[in-house]
This record gives C-alpha cells, sequence and structure tokens, in this order.
C-alpha cells in the first residue's frame, strides 16, 4: 500500500523506492513511444535486477563481488545491484548477438536457462564471444559468474537475468534508446557521487535532433555522413551519443532513402567511426558500449571509441598530492589536439580497450559536434567518494588545469570559476571542433542569468553563434536531466567568431510526451525561425495556445552575458522588462539605497524563536507574511560567542526590507516596511533617506513594476529564486530627484494593511492594481498597461505552476 492506501503494481513492492520505479518507467516506456510494451520492458528489466540483486545478497556474494567491480565490500547492496546490471545486459548482448547469426558456434542463451549450474554454462558461451572481442561488455560480467557461489538462490538469480535478456532483447533494439541509464543512475550511488547528471531519453532525442538539423551535413551525401565526427566528453551510459546516432541514421535514412539493411551498415559504420565518448566511470562505459551496438552487434570492437579516463589517485600513489590526482577527460581536453592517446597501463576492462595488447588509440584531432551533458556538481562534492585529504588534492589538481588554461587563453580561465567542474568542459571542448562545429550541452537555467555565469557566457558568445537556447517550462518537467530538480535548457551553438546573428530562445510549454511529438517539436522549431511569435505543433490541446514561443534575442545582448529571455515563457514580458528597465524617472538603487548582506549574518550569528515582541523578520511564509506594512515575527538573541558579530547586524537594521529569496507560486510580499526597525534573515535591508521613501519603494516594489524586475534576475531556479547584493543594486527605483512619489506614499497608506493575493491572482487583485496605478502615474506609463502586464504575469507556467494558458 502506498502512504495514501492505494494499491501499488506488483512490481513495487520490491528494492527500489517509487522514484526509481518511475523514473524508469518515464525513460523506457512513457517516453519512448510505445507506452505499453515500453511498460512491460520496464516492468521485466526491473524484476529481474531486484530479483538477483536481492538473491546475490541473500547468499552472501557481495565480497566475492567486490573484488571484481572494486566497489566497498561494507556497500553489499550497491555490489549486488551493480553485478546484477552487468550481467543483465551481457545477458542481452548475448541474445542480440545470437539473433544476428555473426558469431559461429555461439551457443544460445536459452540453453543456460534451467541447467544445474547456470553461471558455468554462460561464461563458457561468453569465451566464444570473448575470442572475437566484446571484452567491455562481457569480460567483468564472466568474471562475476565465476566469482559467484554455487547456490539455488544464485542459480535462480542468474535465471531470471536470462530470461529477462530472451523476452526483452529485440525490443530493445527497436525503442532504440539508453534502457540502462535510468536503472545506472537512479539505482547505484556511484554515479551521483561521480557527479554524473542522467539525461532523459527524449530530452537527449530533442537536442541531438536540434542540433544535427537539416543543415549540419549534407545527408543524401553517403560520404558526408560516414566521415561525420560526434564527441560526448562526459558520456555517461551514453544517452546522448545514442540520441545522436539514432537522429543522424534518421536523417541519413530519409534523404538517401535506406532499407532495414542499409540502415544498419549505416549503423555499424557510424559506432565504429563517428561517435566517440569518454567518461570517468569505467561501468558507465561498459554500459554505453552496449546501448550503442544493441542495434548493430556485428560491430567491429577493435574500432570503437569509448574510453574510461583515470578520475581520481594515481594508480600506486596515495593522492595526497595534486601531482598524484588525475580529472578525467579535463587532463586529455587540457591538450590542444586530441592525436594519439597513450592508455593508462594496465589496461581497464571497461576502458575501451578491445584486446590486451592495444595501449594507444588514435583520437581525431577535430570534431563536427561536441554533444554533452556535464557535472553540475560543486568540485568537492564531485569527488565526494574519496577521503579528505584527496578531496583537497583533487581541488588543486583542478587549479592546476586552470593555470595551465588561463597560459593559452586568459578568457577561458576566466570562464571555468572554481565551484563547480562543469564551466570547465565549455573551453576546454571548444578546441576540439572544426571552423563550423556545433556545440550541443544542457547547462542549468541558472548558468544563463547568474553574474557568475556570466564569463561562461561571454566566452561562448564570442567564439559561437548561439543559435539557440530551449528552456521548458512545463512546470513537470521543468528539468532536461533526470537525478535534478534544477530548471535546465538546452544550448546550441556554432562555431564563429564576430557574428551579429541573433539568438532563438525558445520556451516549451510542454515536455514532448513521445518521439512522435519530439519529431514535430523538432520540425516545427526547425521550419519556424525568423520572427518573434508563438508557434503550434499540430495540433495541441485546446487549453494550450502553443508548443513553444520563441524570442530572437540580438546579438549584442547576447554576447554581453544578458540571456535572461529563458525566463519567461511569454516574450511579451521580455519585452516589458526593457521598457522599465529605460524608463527616465529610475535609478538603479544600489546608487541611493545601501545594501548589505545581513541576511546571512542574521542565520549565522543569531538563534530567533517566533514571539509577538519580535524584532526579526525570519520567515517568507504565505501564511505569515501578507500585508506590505508588517510587523517582525521573530525575537533574535546573539548565539554564544557570536556577540560581536550580531552587534553589526544590529548597526543594519532598516524599517525597509526587500527579499532574499521567494517562492514565485505562492509569495505575495517582494519587500516589506515595518514601523520599527529590524533585522531579518530572509530579507535585504534597505537604507534610504527618508520615511517616505521607505513607504514608496516598499509600494512600488510589490508593484509589477518590481516584480518584473525581480523575476527578470532570477537565479538558482525560476520558481524559487534567491538573490545577491549585486543583483538587487541592479534594481531601478523611483528617483527622489526626478519623480513623485506622493500618488505611491498614498497607494501605499490604502492597501498597507490589505493582504496581497499570490503572484498567480495578481490580475483580480484590487490592491496590486491600485499599487501598479500608482507606480505608471509616478513613472508617466498608461495604467491600463499594467493591467495588461499582470494578465500576462498570471499566466507564466513558473508563476502559476500549471502549463501556459492564454
Amino acid at each position: 500500500k502506498s502512504p495514501a492506501g492505494e494499491d501499488y503494481h506488483p512490481v513495487q513492492t520490491s528494492l527500489l523506492d517509487e522514484n526509481a520505479k518511475q523514473a524508469i518507467y518515464a525513460q523506457i516506456a512513457k517516453n519512448t513511444g510505445i507506452a505499453q510494451r515500453g511498460r512491460i520492458i520496464a516492468d521485466a528489466i526491473t524484476v529481474a535486477i531486484e530479483k538477483a540483486a536481492r538473491l546475490f545478497k541473500a547468499e552472501g556474494a557481495a565480497d566475492a563481488i567486490a573484488d571484481i567491480i572494486g566497489t566497498p565490500s561494507t556497500n553489499a547492496d550497491e555490489s549486488c545491484k551493480t553485478a546484477a546490471l552487468l550481467i543483465a545486459n551481457a545477458c542481452i548482448m548475448h541474445k542480440r548477438l545470437e539473433e544476428t547469426g555473426n558469431l559461429g558456434g555461439l551457443p544460445r542463451i536459452e540453453d543456460a536457462n534451467g541447467v544445474p549450474d547456470p553461471a558455468s554454462a554462460l561464461t563458457a558461451a561468453w569465451g566464444t564471444i570473448l575470442r572475437k572481442d566484446y571484452q567491455p561488455i562481457f569480460q567483468d560480467a564472466a568474471a562475476l559468474l565465476l566469482k559467484l557461489p554455487r547456490t539455488a538462490q544464485n542459480n535462480q538469480a542468474i535465471g531470471a537475468l536470462i530470461q529477462c535478456a530472451m523476452d526483452n532483447a529485440t525490443t530493445l533494439n527497436e525503442l532504440g534508446f539508453d534502457h540502462a541509464g535510468p536503472l545506472y543512475h537512479r539505482v547505484l550511488g556511484t554515479a551521483q557521487s561521480d557527479g554524473a547528471f542522467y539525461t532523459k531519453n527524449l530530452s537527449a532525442y530533442l537536442l541531438a535532433g536540434l542540433a544535427f538539423g537539416g543543415d549540419f551535413t549534407d545527408w543524401a551525401d553517403p560520404a558526408a555522413v560516414q566521415k561525420l565526427k560526434i564527441i560526448d566528453p562526459a558520456c555517461g551510459t551514453g544517452t546522448l551519443l545514442m540520441a545522436a546516432l539514432n537522429i543522424i541514421k534518421k536523417r541519413a535514412a530519409q534523404a538517401q532513402n535506406l532499407d532495414a539493411q542499409q540502415r544498419n551498415a549505416l549503423h555499424k559504420k557510424l559506432v565504429e567511426n563517428a561517435i566517440h565518448g569518454f567518461d570517468i566511470n569505467k561501468y558507465s562505459v561498459q554500459l554505453a558500449a552496449c546501448n550503442l551496438t544493441i542495434g548493430a552487434p556485428d560491430t567491429d570492437y577493435e574500432r570503437m571509441n569509448l574510453h574510461t579516463l583515470q578520475h581520481g589517485p594515481v594508480k600506486g600513489k596515495d593522492g595526497d598530492r595534486a601531482d598524484d590526482v588525475r580529472h578525467g577527460v579535463l587532463e586529455k581536453l587540457l591538450d590542444e589536439k586530441m592525436g594519439r592517446m597513450v592508455l593508462e597501463p594496465p589496461p581497464l576492462y571497461g576502458s575501451g580497450v578491445m584486446r590486451r595488447d592495444i595501449t594507444e588509440v588514435e583520437v581525431p584531432n577535430e570534431f563536427d559536434a561536441v554533444i554533452y551533458n556535464p557535472p553540475f556538481t560543486e568540485t568537492l562534492n564531485q569527488s565526494g567518494k574519496y577521503a579528505r585529504q584527496i578531496k583537497a588534492s583533487m581541488a588543486g589538481r583542478l587549479q592546476y588545469i586552470k593555470s595551465k588554461l588561463a597560459e593559452r587563453d586568459s578568457a577561458a580561465a576566466n570562464a571555468v570559476g572554481k565551484r563547480s567542474i562543469g564551466p570547465f568542459f565549455t573551453p576546454l571542448t571548444t578546441g576540439l571542433l572544426s571552423k563550423k562545429g556545433k556545440l550541443a550541452k544542457i547547462i542549468p537555467a541558472t548558468a544563463c542569468t547568474s553574474e557568475n555565469g556570466r564569463a561562461e557566457r561571454k566566452y561562448i558568445a564570442e567564439n559561437f553563434h548561439v543559435e539557440m537556447v530551449v528552456t521548458s517550462h512545463d512546470p513537470k518537467h521543468v528539468n532536461f536531466s533526470e537525478n535534478t530538480s534544477i530548471h535546465e535548457c538546452l544550448l546550441i551553438g556554432k562555431r564563429a567568431i564576430g557574428n551579429d546573428k541573433p539568438t532563438r530562445f525558445i520556451q516549451l510549454a510542454e515536455y514532448p510526451k513521445d518521439v512522435k511529438i519530439a519529431d514535430q517539436l523538432i520540425s516545427a522549431i526547425e521550419n519556424g525561425g525568423g520572427t518573434d511569435m508563438m508557434y503550434s505543433t499540430p495540433p495541441p490541446p485546446a487549453k494550450i495556445k502553443s508548443v513553444f514561443s520563441e524570442t530572437l534575442w540580438p546579438a549584442n545582448r547576447v554576447c554581453a552575458g544578458d540571456w535572461t529571455p529563458v525566463q519567461w515563457f511569454n516574450r511579451k514580458l521580455v519585452e516589458v522588462a526593457d521598457e522599465i528597465n529605460a524608463l527616465p524617472k529610475l535609478v538603479a538603487a544600489g546608487d541611493i539605497c545601501s545594501l548589505s548582506d545581513a541576511p546571512t549574518a542574521v542565520m549565522i550569528n543569531f538563534d530567533y524563536s517566533r514571539s509577538d515582541d519580535g524584532n526579526a523578520f525570519c520567515t517568507i511564509a504565505e501564511d505569515i507574511m501578507q500585508t506590505i506594512q508588517s510587523e517582525p515575527e521573530s525575537k533574535a538573541m546573539p548565539k554564544p560567542g557570536k556577540e560581536r558579530k550580531a552587534k553589526a547586524a544590529w548597526g543594519k537594521a532598516t524599517r525597509l526590507l526587500i527579499t532574499s529569496r521567494f517562492r514565485t507560486t505562492n509569495t505575495r510580499l517582494l519587500a516589506i516596511y515595518s514601523e520599527k526597525t529590524a533585522i531579518s534573515s530572509a530579507y535585504f535591508p534597505m537604507g534610504v533617506e527618508t520615511q517616505e521613501q521607505e513607504k514608496a519603494f516598499a509600494a512600488f516594489m510589490n508593484s509589477s513594476f518590481g516584480i518584473i524586475q525581480m523575476l527578470n534576475r532570477r537565479t538558482r531556479l525560476l520558481t524559487y529564486p534567491s538573490y545577491e547584493i549585486g543583483h538587487l543594486k541592479t534594481l531601478m527605483l523611483p528617483d527622489p530627484a526626478t519623480a513623485d512619489l506622493a500618488p505611491l506614499l498614498d497607494a501605499f497608506e490604502q492597501v498597507k494593511n490589505t493582504p496581497l493575493q499570490r503572484l498567480s491572482q495578481c490580475a483580480q487583485d484590487p490592491a496590486r492594481q491600485t499599487l501598479d496605478h500608482a507606480a505608471a502615474q509616478t513613472l508617466g506609463v498608461a495604467p491600463a498597461q499594467t493591467d495588461q502586464w499582470r494578465k500576462w504575469l498570471s499566466h507564466e507556467p513558473t508563476i502559476t505552476n500549471k502549463p501556459y494558458q492564454p
């Protein structure tokens, strides 16, 4: 039973939690466009892996498994799940090889099912496969089977995995998606400790479809298609590479009228020659190899270009110094050209080395496209599985990489920042691309809005024509990655220096439900450019006006790092934000107000509790904070030993306070006025010259003029932005020297004790209308115009938490 009492599907009574199951179903079933069949496959794979992992653990196999896969023996769950996943994928690949008939003498996988010793039967068969090659898929899987205790329970577990392959290998090929990614990233803890973010299958498909459009190459020319070079420097289980492969095959097949046999031949050539991937986790690379070859299992593995690069302590070193550790692909990307790559001895089974005598591989010096979902994790978290000293060494190594990058390109070094490893990929992959190469990646929305990300945005715009930035405003699908809750964007650029072309900012009203709709969306975006308007794919639900909207943003704004359109679905609000910023009677808050980081100081240096005789504002809760004029709801007392810093914070107490964070879906107030001075852990103190200005500015910031400005400066999440002093200093306030504040003061007195409604209800809020009309009168704007602004605001998906409705 669920917490609400509903019956679960039988498969949901096993080891995976509900989120894991739903992720698997979403990626394998709903997102494939063949929901029922995909759901059956998801159930089968889930049940088989859960059952095998549970039985392995019960039989005490965790220690033997850990010897093979290198996970700590104390983490029995993770070891057993990893083993089950790897054996399951080897069984699936065995079945596909059997179906092709290309390996003479390969025993049928069915022959290993139900025999007294299925592990030995499988390893004998896999020896036949390994004599041809396929080491990244079968070597460790065979080693695991040899190590497992020969018990009835383990035989039952292996039988479940064999049956899963017999039932589903053929259909998995037809699905054409990364089936292992959801399992790997949701079930296994190592993926997240490596900073990995699994890209949703449809997100990958959408990104590849938009990046590799009709003008990417001459799709009708077989030679042009076959000589393409695509790289994912953080390939994980191969989701993006699979998507690139599918899109390239689809476009080439349509242009060249290829039959099924010719499509399979093209698949083989692309996997052997076009597709390249790096990662720091050898098991994700193994799964990527399986994903890429299910569709063409006779691929010559000596020419498969997937490689594991060393991350963490160098073999034989203790990791106490920066020279003793490595940062995976970043080390290789420091080379201006790839060329011949020497593999770390001894070769790892999952490193992409298909035969043990191969110690070097040739990597192209130039690529036609780089497509990736970089790790967004902060640097220390990305090295979270290591001891403290190794973490410190990893941080030191990252600074070494930055210094080497600075020697080559100071602008590139400025773009990488300090907190996250993700921005390092931007300058380090730029040099891999040909003169007209494509950049396609997933980035956090905050990377498009935060001041910390401006240097990276400017670097991208200086080296690429940013062709489009796609954001999802579907409240149920704000992210393009699976194991994250942050808002994300798809970024597509083409190598160009000094370009003056605008950027298309695309806002999705709905995340595509399946491949068919994704194809329609790709086609609509590809064919719909050139004007600011809303587009529809045929036909959207009646309640939704458009599948996506588009804003054309001038190159000079993009090059300056201004990518604010990602925040709005309705492009009219982008224009309104610009109009407000240009009004002549406004002045930057930083020129007339004092602002300090008091919220942080209050949070760190005070203890506080709810009190009727309060001296601090410590909540943004809508049930408490409802009126512009409010009284402190908490009593703040200095923490022991923090008296000196607490005294400094008291010195910054004010009557006017502006929010440091808020939820767009339920917040009522962005600024408050108090009759007595107060400190706050939730609001910034704003010091101004007079009490009249305090009241006028409180009224102004709660009008649409203030709301739109705050929403146009969102960071962190689009639905839960947080602010720093730098953001607030750029807010435009009525200039007391040129603007008549009397209408705002009158409005303040009228509504100061009236609860304001949520932003989603602002169109029908009389108090908000009073504030809007007063601000409009002060600034010389038609009051009726602000009524339209409130209507637009009340329809924004990030405010309503509903799909866009006109």
